[in-house]
């Protein structure tokens, strides 16, 4: 009986072994595989306006005709650009070619205008495009001043405190 046992076993090794075997050698391995390497960046839209000290100190009865009020700083890493838009609170309520300093109890105005970047602006109904970009800003963004001129020497402005508020947006394209 141990004999029988032991042949069945020889046997049964011997088969698993050809199978082994011969599976072996119908197998071939890869030869090259690929890793996707994938990753995102975000959309980085961003503007900051940093007044100089004459955009508070301003005499709107004096002539003007440039005055440092600002620095924007422009960012954007979209591929096809931005725009930049600015307008006038004043100038948008009385549908302006022009920012509109506006008293604040006497109902006078005075018209004024601006240069961004060293570029005049050219308001319609008080706002404008200044900035119109087919490309993303440097890694360090975009640096444009902004200068005020007017006219209040020859306006005989009432007594009054003058303002506006001038509003900067960016966006992609």
């Amino acid at each position: 009986m141990k004999h029988t046992k032991l042949m069945g076993l020889r046997s049964l090794f011997a088969f698993v072994a050809a199978i082994g075997f011969a599976g072996i050698s119908n197998v071939s391995g890869a030869t090259s595989g690929n890793l996707v390497l994938d990753g995102e960046v975000d959309l980085i839209l961003s503007i900051a306006v940093t007044p100089e000290p004459g955009a508070s100190s301003m005499s709107p009865s004096t002539l003007v005709s440039s005055l440092a009020i600002a620095n924007v700083y422009e960012i954007c890493n979209d591929a096809d650009g931005y725009p930049v838009s600015v307008s006038s609170s004043n100038g948008v309520g009385d549908a302006a070619n022009s920012g509109v300093l506006t008293g604040a109890t006497a109902a006078e105005d005075l018209s004024y205008s601006l240069t961004y970047g060293g570029t005049s602006v050219g308001f319609v109904n008080g706002s404008a495009q200044v900035t119109d970009s087919s490309s993303k800003t440097p890694d360090f963004g975009e640096l444009k001043s902004i200068d005020i001129a007017f006219d209040g020497a020859s306006s005989n402005l009432a007594a009054d405190s003058y303002s506006d508020t001038l509003t900067f947006t960016i966006a992609a394209k």
